[in-house]
């Protein structure tokens, strides 16, 4: 009890007085702006501080909320924009909104006359950390003459949650300039369309922009003479879905999809109709780091004719030209770094023995008719016998519209890609393994066996036929509007997608 004398304050009731001071002062000073004179949350504070419990408190401002260490108190406080809501209760009531999320998986240019691939870009799905995965790009830039008529198709999917009614516009852009606009009348979920613009590849077109000497865009597409003095023009092909923004999705920063292609310079091809008469029986090839070897059934005009006996050796940075003729058995041709070489007169390939190295690239499209093709070591090469090797580093092989008896790998790894498209191949087989960015794209072809002893990387088959599928996989495999008919997918821990796709081999899991 309290005692003090009439006028006169104990020393008792000045402590408390003064602890009640300091107390109130502590709090009010840890309030922040938002908490000052705001109703209830600023009571409850008074009330604390009448009762002489004082606990150190903190307060958070983007949820309204007062803390302390034992008690979490949710006041119904003022916001900007809503009325007796606080964040934890918006959150709690929201619900999950569905939106669609429209995207291009590949597109593709094909040579209107020939109907030959000269470029093309596919987003394959990788798997990140977790179980989530993610689209990837895979690209492969080309080069066609002046004035070419081409094919640009373009797939789109949508990969969100909601069905899209309404029309949206897909406008093809040359070097960021508008081509053509096609309207696509609506996407569901997972549903696949295809929406095709014709074009011509020209240098007044576009307003194609010249880079000597190439390198613009890598190594593997260079052009130009030995002295490197040829200008050239390249296209810069972009595909845009959506491309006025009328579609509320998910994500807004995935709607395009481009490749670069080049205008190759004058030279002495002929680009006629006549057939070669050169018969290769065995052909080994090797071709390192940036080297470039074209082979073709025209004759070259000019072109120096050699055979049937060669052993050709293409020095770095030089181009050279030769006709073959005769039975070619056992050839070697060797093209170094940055050289380029150029075979004209070659009736059919019975078979070829290939190693390529470093970012080398090799163009044999208009090679219809190859009975073996062999991916072998250097070691192989060297000693002109067959030991099966892989494609490996950052090249990159396109096999288009041929047809092939027996393909033959041990491994596709690094960023190696193999593109098939459009081709009649009966066997084909990976020894080993496809690893790391490894890709195999199939496209538009058809495929009597396929066996892959095992699949660490990623495998695209579109739009085409496989009768028999046998693959051990542990990452991906990704089936557009293809049907496999049968064989074996042993899935590990891998994973399928299937887009508009039949299967017929047995998964086993």
């Amino acid at each position: 009890m309290l005692r003090f004398k009439r006028g006169q304050l104990s020393l008792e009731f000045i402590i408390l007085m003064l602890v009640v001071l300091v107390g109130g002062a502590i709090v009010v000073s840890q309030i922040g702006s938002d908490y000052l004179f705001k109703g209830e949350a600023v009571k409850e504070v008074k009330k604390e501080v009448g009762s002489i419990y004082i606990k150190r408190y903190n307060f958070s401002t983007a949820g309204k909320n007062i803390t302390n260490k034992e008690t979490i108190i949710n006041e119904t406080t003022e916001n900007n924009n809503t009325n007796n809501t606080t964040t934890e209760q918006n959150i709690t009531n929201n619900e999950t909104i569905n939106l669609p999320d429209l995207v291009p998986i590949s597109l593709v240019i094909i040579d209107n006359n020939t109907k030959e691939h000269i470029c093309g870009q596919y987003k394959e799905r990788v798997q990140n950390s977790g179980e989530d995965t993610q689209l990837q790009n895979r690209c492969r830039h080309g080069k066609c003459d002046n004035n070419t008529p081409v094919i640009i198709e373009v797939n789109i999917t949508n990969q969100g949650t909601a069905n899209v009614s309404k029309q949206f516009i897909v406008t093809l852009y040359d070097n960021g300039i508008p081509i053509e606009n096609k309207t696509v009348d609506g996407l569901a979920v997972n549903e696949i369309k295809t929406v095709t613009f014709d074009y011509i590849i020209s240098t007044h077109t576009g307003h194609g922009y010249r880079h000597r000497n190439g390198n613009e865009y890598g190594n593997t597409y260079r052009y130009g003479n030995e002295n490197n003095t040829e200008e050239e023009y390249y296209h810069n092909i972009t595909v845009s879905v959506d491309s006025t923004n009328v579609i509320n999705e998910i994500n807004e920063n995935n709607n395009n999809i481009s490749v670069v292609i080049g205008i190759n310079y004058p030279s002495t091809i002929n680009n006629t109709d006549e057939n070669g008469t050169a018969e290769v029986e065995g052909l080994f090839i090797k071709i390192n780091g940036n080297g470039y070897l074209k082979m073709q059934s025209n004759p070259i005009d000019g072109a120096k004719y050699i055979g049937p006996d060669i052993d050709i050796h293409v020095p770095g940075n030089r181009i050279y030209f030769f006709n073959l003729e005769g039975v070619i058995n056992n050839g070697r041709i060797k093209v170094n770094g940055n050289g380029d070489l150029y075979l004209g007169n070659i009736k059919y390939i019975n078979n070829l023995y290939l190693r390529l190295n470093g970012n080398s690239n090799i163009d044999f499209d208009s090679i219809k008719d190859i009975n073996t093709l062999y991916f072998i070591t250097n070691k192989a090469f060297n000693k002109k016998v067959i030991e099966i090797g892989d494609i490996t580093g950052n090249v990159n092989v396109n096999l288009t519209n041929k047809t092939i008896n027996d393909i033959k790998i041990r491994d596709i790894k690094g960023n190696a890609e193999l593109y098939i498209v459009g081709g009649d191949i009966n066997n084909m087989e990976i020894s080993g393994q496809i690893n790391g960015n490894g890709l195999l794209i199939i496209e538009n072809s058809t495929v009597q066996n396929l066996d892959i002893q095992k699949n660490n990387g990623v495998i695209i088959i579109i739009n085409s036929y496989i009768e028999t599928l046998n693959v051990n996989n542990y990452e991906i495999i990704e089936f557009i509007k293809s049907t496999i008919a049968g064989g074996n997918i042993n899935n590990y821990r891998g994973e399928i997608i299937n887009y508009d796709s039949n299967i017929g081999a047995n998964i086993n899991k």
